[in-house]
């Protein structure tokens, strides 16, 4: 019993970074209309700040604010050329600079290379009890999902997530009206940084690891899949689809402790939610969790066309 609590505990920790991660997904993809393929780039900077950081003696904290800012930062010079770009192009060069920073420190040395950065410290240092220290992380990982949805939901309800919106269905009609659209995006392009590099520092101190492995492209399309999934506008979107999709990962890798399957579980669950997410843009685009459209309510009844 008490192992099964601890598992479902660790299970919770990594729904929740997740979701953290789709978040991030839900507002440059969702709310704004970016095609952000480079996505775990910005994961994976967080993870390698915060873990180096760390074991060159510098605290949590500290480490943590300095690997918020770097994804930030990152997040708006990347943002300056790509957004030149759209739709296909904006998506390839994204990805490729992923691609670029993975290969980059998979080469130094100093990053640990092929081998990574281990012993990586917790954040919770003088807890020495294992499930003591799921329950902290819980509360970690939870709480810096609630700051950003938060931040999600003030942008999203203010006059600025309407614009984004408007950008998101009609990018030339929101620069009619006088809207710096670049300006939007490069701001949302930055903000969605610093989720995804907030959500790869928590995930490397609880892992107590940063390896390359951990931010190949897959992690690109598997966020993208649980924002699709769940609903790619909403807020509880990215936390149902981070549920769903690591729920039933988790359950494929332990019924091939019962039942053979010819398939690793990992490599069938892509297969599973690729079917998955061609039927939900088929039949529910929106996802599990739609955006509620507001109504405008004219005083005089509705314009007569």
């Amino acid at each position: 019993m008490y192992e099964f609590i601890t598992f479902l505990g660790d299970a919770a920790v990594i729904i929740l970074i997740f979701a953290t991660l789709s978040l991030s997904v839900n507002l440059q993809y969702g709310s704004t209309g970016i095609f952000n393929f480079g996505i775990v780039a910005f994961f994976m900077i967080g993870a390698y700040t915060l873990s180096f950081l760390e074991l060159a003696g510098f605290p949590f904290t500290l480490a943590l604010a300095a690997a918020i800012a770097l994804s930030g930062v990152a997040g708006l010079l990347i943002s300056l050329p790509a957004l030149n770009l759209r739709g296909d192009f904006l998506s390839l060069a994204t990805f490729m600079f992923a691609e670029i920073i993975r290969l980059l420190v998979l080469n130094v040395p100093s990053l640990g290379g092929a081998v990574g950065i281990a012993r990586v410290p917790s954040a919770f240092q003088a807890i020495k009890v294992y499930s003591d220290l799921v329950a902290a992380n819980i509360v970690l990982s939870l709480a810096v999902f609630l700051v950003f949805c938060v931040v999600y939901w003030a942008m999203i309800s203010s006059p600025y997530g309407r614009v984004l919106k408007c950008i998101r269905e009609n990018e030339m009609l929101a620069e009619s009206l006088g809207k710096n659209t670049f300006r939007y995006k490069a701001q949302v392009f930055a903000i969605g940084s610093v989720m995804a590099g907030t959500a790869g520092a928590v995930y490397s101190q609880y892992l107590g690891f940063a390896g390359t492995e951990l931010f190949t492209y897959s992690v690109t399309f598997m966020v993208y899949i649980m924002s699709i999934i769940g609903g790619s506008t909403t807020l509880l979107g990215a936390l149902l689809g981070s549920f769903i999709y690591l729920s039933i990962q988790d359950f494929l890798r332990i019924a091939k402790n019962w039942v053979t399957i010819p398939v690793d579980p990992n490599n069938l669950a892509f297969i599973l939610f690729g079917f998955a997410t061609m039927l939900i843009l088929y039949y529910r685009p929106e996802g599990i969790i739609r955006e509620k459209l507001r109504q405008v309510k004219y005083p005089h009844g509705n314009p007569t066309p």
